[in-house]
């Protein structure tokens, strides 16, 4: 995803700072064409990152309410029962 952000933003014909300390080269010139579809990809991205976010947390939960203790398992300093 930060990568179809970084594209998005060169096909509008700016540059990308990296935090302060260098700006990156530019991969690809100006072009809207080029900077729809990087829009594209990294807006459904984002949502699919969101998703996956959402059934993983679920998930979680879910086994928690089924008795299964498994957030217990994963934490540091716990001994697996």
């Amino acid at each position: 995803m930060p990568v179809f952000g970084i594209l998005f933003v060169e096909a509008h014909g700016r540059t990308v700072p990296f935090f302060g300390l260098f700006t990156l080269p530019a991969f690809v010139g100006k072009n809207h064409g080029v900077q729809e579809v990087f829009a594209f990809l990294h807006f459904w991205g984002g949502i699919a990152v969101i998703l996956l976010l959402i059934a993983h947390v679920g998930g979680a939960v879910r086994h928690e309410l089924r008795g299964e203790r498994m957030i217990r398992r994963m934490l540091p300093g716990r001994r697996s029962t």
